[in-house]
């Protein structure tokens, strides 16, 4: 059975190229990097542009309506039914975070330098991959997805990855009440990690947590760098999370963060404002 795709919308990022070099005088790149770094961030800044011209072109030789945007614009997702990432990893977590009902497609425009785990095809094969999305031949991936609610910023985000909450001062110390697995108990660390198990093989294993098959229904939250003041004896160490309930995490930081899949998306997590996490109602659904 055909699947009819009524929009696209191709979510790209900038290169690094594009940041720092395309406009810069030329007085500001002299001594930024050298001939062959600059040449390696030009390689891949020219690889990235080759994959979404290969995107494109696709579409309209298949007479699909397709709108280009960089992922720093202000964009409605809900305009269209599909969504496609040109980029890695970081440009696909950006566009899931915003999406509820709408499928997705990453594309990983440099896999020989760019992480893409939830890129499902690259500009070799994209055409290949989308031909067969659209004749039903490619499976529709369903990844579980944690919902954060804030009640001060009067948002809900939709998260693929991971959340991390901490102070902003890397150096200073993360003080917050944590509700989670039927207990109730106040903790200072580096800050506390939560995952999805998509999100597991990142940070959360870096900081010490398990890795979960990636399409498990399974959350993780991991603490980090635990201060055991006093001999104090903490029972909320990390490992898997009970969502049967919410989780409720309120903050004894002046200067609290929360990021959202990474460092792009973040929001201020100050002094008594707490969030809420649960399991989300939608799961994202994603071409993998």
């Amino acid at each position: 059975m055909n699947l009819k795709i009524k929009s696209v919308l191709i979510i790209h990022k900038k290169t690094f190229f594009e940041f720092y070099f395309l406009k810069k005088t030329k007085k500001q790149k002299e001594g930024l990097l050298s001939r062959a770094e600059t040449a390696r961030f030009r390689s891949m800044h020219n690889e990235h542009y080759k994959a979404l011209e290969e995107v494109e072109g696709v579409l309209r030789s298949m007479d699909i309506q397709y709108k280009t945007i960089c992922r720093q614009a202000n964009i409605n997702y809900h305009k269209h039914d599909f969504v496609i990432t040109v980029g890695g990893d970081g440009t696909f977590l950006q566009a899931a975070r915003e999406l509820k009902k709408e499928m997705i497609l990453g594309v990983n425009s440099d896999p020989d330098r760019s992480v893409g785990r939830f890129c499902g095809a690259t500009k070799q094969n994209f055409k290949t991959i989308f031909r067969q999305i659209i004749s039903g031949q490619k499976r529709l991936t369903s990844i579980s997805r944690l919902s954060v609610t804030s009640r001060k910023h009067k948002t809900t985000w939709q998260v693929a990855n991971d959340v991390l909450v901490c102070d902003q001062n890397p150096s200073a110390m993360s003080r917050y009440n944590l509700n989670a697995n039927g207990i109730k108990e106040y903790q200072r660390s580096s800050g506390v990690w939560f995952s999805t198990s998509a999100g597991s093989t990142g940070a959360m294993r870096s900081a010490g947590g398990r890795t979960l098959k990636l399409l498990s229904n399974k959350f993780l939250y991991q603490p980090r760098e635990l201060y055991f003041f006093k001999n104090h004896k903490y029972l909320l160490k990390g490992g898997l999370l009970d969502l049967s309930k919410p989780v409720l995490l309120r903050s004894s930081m002046y200067d609290g963060v929360i990021y959202f899949d990474g460092a792009h998306c973040h929001v201020t997590f100050g002094f008594g404002d707490q969030i809420c996490i649960s399991e989300s109602r939608y799961p994202l659904k994603a071409f993998l």
